[in-house]
C-alpha cells in the first residue's frame, strides 16, 4: 500500500469501527429492539462499497494489482462464498477464514481486506443472508 491506499484502508476501517460502536451510544428504545438499528445498515453499506471500490482502483493505479490479481480476487471470493455454505449454523465454525487469512498474508493487506468484504457479500447473496447485519459483517 502506498500513499492514498493507506488512507483509504484507514477510512474504511474507521467506518467499520464506527458501525460497530454506533449502536452502543444511540438510544433505540422506540419500537422493536430486534430491528432497532436496521435503518442504519443501508447507510453503512452505501459508505463501504465506494470505499472498497476506491481501494481496488487505487491498488490498480499504483501497480499493486494487475489483471491477474483482480481475476484471482474474483476466484478466491467465489471459493470463499462456497466455503461458507456448509458452515451455516455450524456452532460458530467458519472455514472461510482458512482462505481469507493466508490470502491476506500472501497478497497484502488491501487485497485481504477487499477479499473479505467481497466474500462476505457474495456468500450473503448465495445463502440468502442479506439483511441489516451484512454491512456490519463487511
Amino acid at each position: 500500500l502506498r500513499g492514498t491506499g493507506w488512507l483509504l484502508l484507514t477510512i474504511c476501517s474507521a467506518v467499520g469501527v464506527a458501525a460497530f460502536v454506533w449502536p452502543f451510544f444511540t438510544d433505540a428504545t422506540g419500537g422493536d429492539p430486534n430491528v432497532a438499528h436496521a435503518a442504519d445498515a443501508p447507510w453503512i453499506f452505501v459508505l463501504l462499497l465506494p470505499l472498497l471500490l476506491a481501494i481496488i482502483l487505487r491498488e490498480v493505479a499504483d501497480g499493486g494489482l494487475d489483471a491477474k490479481a483482480i481475476a484471482l480476487l474474483g476466484v478466491l471470493a467465489a471459493c470463499g462464498a462456497a466455503l461458507r455454505i456448509p458452515s451455516v449454523g455450524a456452532t460458530g465454525f467458519e472455514p472461510i477464514f482458512f482462505l481469507l487469512l493466508p490470502a491476506g498474508r500472501v497478497f497484502g493487506r488491501a487485497f485481504g481486506f477487499v477479499l473479505g468484504a467481497i466474500t462476505l457479500f457474495a456468500s450473503a447473496l448465495i445463502t440468502g443472508g442479506v439483511g441489516p447485519w451484512l454491512p456490519f459483517q463487511m
